[in-house]
């Protein structure tokens, strides 16, 4: 009779562990699809960091351009392109540094001139009058030290991202270089 219940206990522990076994398994399952729901998660947000950087270095590399006297629409958006292909220049957190963007966008402003020219410019490119003392241009500034220049620049920013189609928020957050 001890036997017996021997069996019948060890029975019922084989029956356990196979039972754990298989809620073990189970979890390992969910466990390998919730890492792969993150892992796309964030190869997308990596993707829509990418894309934020990508317009707001547009917005500035336009806004820029757009104060340049004599270059063709067509040749001005040659040039925004040139301006923000390849990397980004970003700060240690990542933010965009819209100093760096800017002065790409007036070496490839000015490649375009000279190929139109058919010669090399001398000195500064021609820039664009402006329509009021109030109106906003783009000037050279300040920075900070990592390429941004405080509150003014922000809100600059803030408003290109706007004019090229984005929402307030995204506005901001892309200014925020996130």
């Amino acid at each position: 009779m001890e036997t017996e219940e021997l069996q019948r206990k060890l029975s019922e522990a084989e029956n356990k562990i196979s039972d754990l076994e298989g809620k073990v398994t189970d979890q390992e399952t969910k466990l390998t699809e919730a890492h792969r729901e993150r892992d796309e998660a964030k190869d997308r947000a990596d993707r829509a960091d990418d894309a934020l950087l990508i317009t707001g270095a547009k917005a500035i590399a336009r806004e820029t351009i757009e104060t340049i006297d004599g270059l063709p629409e067509r040749a001005a958006d040659r040039a925004i392109e040139a301006a923000v292909r390849g990397d980004l220049p970003k700060d240690e957190s990542g933010k965009l540094i819209a100093e760096k963007v800017k002065e790409t966008a007036i070496a490839k402003a000015r490649e375009e001139l000279e190929y139109l020219a058919g010669q090399p410019l001398e000195g500064d490119l021609p820039l664009k009058a402006r329509e009021s003392a109030g109106s906003s241009s783009t000037t050279t500034t300040t920075t900070n030290g990592n390429g941004g220049s405080s509150d003014d620049q922000k809100k600059q920013l803030v408003e290109a991202f706007q004019r090229s189609g984005m929402t307030e928020e995204q506005a901001k957050i892309a200014a925020e270089g996130r």
